[in-house]
């Protein structure tokens, strides 16, 4: 089986010190679907080097241009959209369906993301002072680290440098363990597309190794990372030690309140499951129930739940799968077992007046530098 490579400086390399590493099915973990780098501290320190050497370029490029690179891109995607999602199912197990919706959605995300090259980077405003002009200009920050998951092994990392790429920004990107070839595809296509070498740089291999360079190295400017809570927690300190911008989505909890109206059938505690086979944040962790109510709205849900073809003969062995109905299944299960032998401690129970509460977020996209501020002269400005 020939060995994939990494994507740096335009270039397709294999790790520094020519380890590799070998992808299994979890399916048939017989069957191997791929060999890749095992990179480490080396290739990732040189990815950033050549993301430092494109930005000059990169930045300095009309954001229009940019998003040429991204149509094309995306048209390459959509043609080969069926090989990216068998290729995905291969490595990862995700259902060939949702991995056919999942590459042509990437797709459409580089569509989107080129839309922003027409969107105003500044603001100006009335000067309190004559013969002044006062204005706000945002500009790109430099090389971005991105550190993604495998469970959506083509949209993660497209949600991320989508943005990242556009606003003129250069890339590394770390791609998840478990699934590196659909996003070595990602780099294969903006390869097609023409972008210029460097801007974006592909590595596979452990977090424990490349993750840990691009956290730590201070020619990275800012940092987007998805996994879990701990190692989230561990980003965030060390690269905001050294004033490095950081996102994080890490694990959560999607809490599916009981009351005493609710239409049981209606729940879809089952059918939230299925998605990646459970594999997603999204998916309902707990299932908190009114506490006036709860013996009768668990008998409910039992008996719902026992009138479901197949559930009752789910085993212990879907657990080992990664993506698959059987797991789908065993995820209700134990969520309702978890009520039904009164383990409460993994639950919310709740009054119906506590549920509720005001959230503001902030919209600050973290891969364009805050505003600068300016009040000068315009004889003084440059075209």
């Amino acid at each position: 089986m020939t060995t994939l490579a990494n994507y740096v400086g335009g270039e397709w390399r294999e790790s520094a010190t020519g380890d590799t590493y070998e992808k299994r099915s979890p399916w048939r973990p017989s069957v191997v679907t791929g060999v890749y780098p095992a990179s480490d501290a080396q290739d990732a320190r040189a990815a950033i080097d050549a993301a430092r050497e494109a930005f000059p370029g990169w930045s300095a490029t009309p954001a229009p241009t940019r998003a040429g690179y991204f149509t094309r891109a995306a048209a390459a995607i959509e043609a080969r959209a069926e090989q990216v999602a068998q290729d995905m199912t291969a490595e990862m197990g995700k259902p060939l369906r949702e991995a056919r919706l999942e590459t042509l959605r990437a797709a459409q995300i580089l569509r989107y993301a080129a839309g922003e090259a027409w969107r105003p980077i500044g603001e100006l405003y009335e000067p309190s002072v004559a013969d002044q002009r006062l204005y706000t200009l945002r500009r790109p920050l430099g090389v971005v680290g991105l550190i993604t998951p495998w469970n959506f092994p083509i949209a993660i990392p497209v949600w991320k440098l989508a943005p990242a790429l556009i606003y003129g920004n250069t890339l590394v990107l770390k791609l998840g363990y478990e699934a590196p070839r659909t996003g070595l595809h990602v780099a294969e296509c903006f390869g097609e597309a023409g972008l210029p070498a460097g801007v974006l740089n592909v590595l596979t291999g452990s977090g424990s190794k490349v993750g840990a360079e691009i956290v730590s190295n201070t020619g990275v400017r800012a940092i987007s990372f998805t996994g879990s809570v701990p190692v989230g927690r561990a980003v965030r300190g060390e690269a905001t030690a050294r004033d490095c911008r950081v996102q994080l989505e890490l694990g959560g909890h999607n809490p599916l309140i009981v009351c005493a109206t609710a239409e049981i059938d209606r729940l879809g505690l089952v059918s939230a499951a299925k998605v990646v086979g459970g594999h997603v944040v999204r998916v309902p962790k707990a299932y908190p129930i009114y506490d006036a109510d709860y013996a009768a709205r668990v008998a409910a849900i039992r008996s719902w739940l026992d009138g479901i073809t197949g559930l009752q003969q789910v085993g212990r062995n879907g657990l080992h799968r990664y993506n698959n109905s059987d797991h789908s299944m065993l995820t209700a299960m134990r969520a309702v077992d978890n009520l039904i032998t009164g383990a409460r401690h993994d639950l919310w129970a709740v009054n119906a007046d506590s549920v509720y509460h005001e959230e503001h977020v902030a919209e600050e996209h973290p891969y364009r530098a805050a505003p600068e501020s300016s009040a000068r002269e315009p004889a003084a400005e440059s075209a």
